[in-house]
């Protein structure tokens, strides 16, 4: 049990680095292969995990570098070597068959293609070239990673929308293979990089403290993820006539079929003998009824009699269907009215609801013109718009507020509470003797929670994102002296 412990406590903290690296590979993968047509024999899986080897090594590299504190001049360096070497390999395994390990005849050949002009092969080496710079690039990137759930479920829109609907467009004439593993990939690994980081901000603006991620906590948002998606591939079979799960469902349809039909081969002969008993008792019933009416004599007037043109009766039907038409059109527009309305006013109450619970958040900002302006002269748009900021500026404050109490909650824990005669400044002493390892961290939360308190919050996200960082590490070094007392 240990072990698991162990190994899970090493896989959590890669958890949302790979979900995140997963999120976009599982659409860049196919889109580069539905314009790579000269390698339609290549393995898929063996493609895709190639691209994640090419987005994970820098990743890893530059944490080993900083681990080892390297300049970063040299990270630099060795990046920029590491990559060289990458490209090197790549085009060297992919593109080229060499004789031995130090045959370099294929360099030759490269630079030929290259000087050759209308040589087929230039466009091939480039995009090869092309991918393995980009993909050392995003693997850089992912260590500066957004965790804040407004950017990540941006990113996620931004794919699903606009770049998943072309990659399936491009991949569904060119390439033999369907998109849908890809695809329910993207969506799962979103789903999972979502609930982590809303789960991880959740945390840290109700307590000030990192989410503890447990394995049964992941369990059950994977499965919970796992459910979504299938329920998606469910709702698309329903949609087309492709099946699911290709021979079993088949296989389970012809069961079914054959359960049916043999049910209705054994019940039907007896339905139809309790149903032809049943129309004789209604013709015993019913003939002298029947005979009685035939006898009578009704006198029908000339003009039903007369007949009607063809060309009459056909009028009727297409006219119906007009109305008809007309009908399932104006109904589906008002529903369609109804269901923005409704939207929209669930929207305005919410956001006066935000607003009335959260006027105090106003004095945070200083007035600019547009905020003197006469709120009857607003419109709707021009109201949200001004919300917006003001609930982003209110969140901001809340968190560096609760950052400091939490502070304080630490720190009166262990003997040094903060008289009510006492300014922050004149505690921000004595906590420095509490923590002299952490001197900047304290010096700096107690910095913004003064600038929160008459009206200042971080300008940029970048010391937002410092005040969070020098809380994680007083964090840490609180929990290890506890762990040694």
């Amino acid at each position: 049990m240990s072990l698991v412990n162990h190994v899970w406590e090493y896989g959590r903290r890669e958890l949302p680095y790979l979900a995140q690296a997963l999120m976009e590979l599982a659409l860049f993968a196919p889109f580069c292969l539905a314009f790579m047509p000269w390698a339609s024999l290549w393995s898929v899986p063996q493609f895709f995990l190639f691209l994640l080897c090419l987005v994970l090594i820098p990743f890893n590299l530059i944490r080993f570098l900083s681990l080892v504190e390297v300049p970063l001049n040299q990270q630099r360096t060795i990046l920029l070597i590491g990559l060289a070497v990458m490209i090197f390999a790549t085009m060297r395994t992919l593109l080229y068959t060499p004789e031995s390990l130090f045959d370099l005849s294929w360099v030759g050949e490269f630079f030929t293609h290259i000087r050759s002009s209308g040589y087929p092969f230039w466009a091939r080496d480039f995009i090869v070239l092309g991918i393995v710079v980009y993909l050392w690039w995003r693997g850089i990137r992912l260590i500066d990673r957004s965790r804040d759930i407004d950017m990540i479920g941006l990113q996620f829109r931004v794919r699903a929308l606009l770049f998943a609907p072309l990659v399936i467009y491009f991949g569904s004439f060119r390439l033999a293979w369907s998109l849908t593993p890809f695809v329910l990939l993207f969506c799962f690994a979103s789903l999972i990089l979502i609930a982590l980081a809303r789960a991880e901000q959740v945390e840290l603006e109700t307590s000030g403290l990192s989410f503890p991620v447990t394995l049964s906590w992941i369990s059950v948002v994977g499965g919970a993820g796992l459910a979504i998606v299938f329920a998606g591939v469910l709702l698309a079979s329903a949609t087309t006539s492709d099946s699911v799960f290709g021979p079993p469902q088949a296989a389970v349809r012809f069961a079914s079929y054959s359960i049916f039909y043999t049910f209705i081969n054994v019940v039907g002969p007896t339905f139809f003998i309790l149903f032809e008993r049943l129309a004789s008792l209604f013709e015993f019933l019913l003939a002298p009824i029947a005979a009685a009416i035939a006898n009578i004599q009704f006198a029908l007037p000339d003009a039903i009699n007369q007949s009607v043109e063809g060309s009459e009766i056909s009028q009727a039907p297409e006219l119906l269907v007009n109305v008809t038409q007309i009908a399932f059109t104006v109904a589906a527009v008002v529903l369609i009215i109804a269901f923005i309305a409704v939207i929209i006013f669930g929207l305005i109450a919410s956001v006066r609801t935000l607003q009335n619970g959260q006027q105090r958040t106003t004095a945070l900002r200083a007035p600019s013109e547009d905020d003197l302006q006469d709120e009857d002269e607003l419109t709707l748009w021009e109201r949200l718009k001004g919300l917006v900021p003001r609930l982003r500026d209110w969140r901001t404050a809340a968190s560096i507020r609760r950052i400091y109490k939490q502070m304080v909650y630490a720190a009166t824990a262990v003997g040094y509470p903060r008289y009510a005669t006492e300014t922050p400044y004149e505690y921000l002493h004595r906590l420095q003797e509490l923590w002299p390892q952490n001197v900047t961290e304290t010096a700096l939360i107690t910095d913004a929670y003064i600038r929160v308190h008459y009206g200042e919050l971080p300008e940029t996200r970048s010391e937002l994102d410092d005040i969070y960082n020098a809380w994680q590490n007083l964090e840490m070094q609180i929990r290890q002296t506890q762990g040694h007392s």
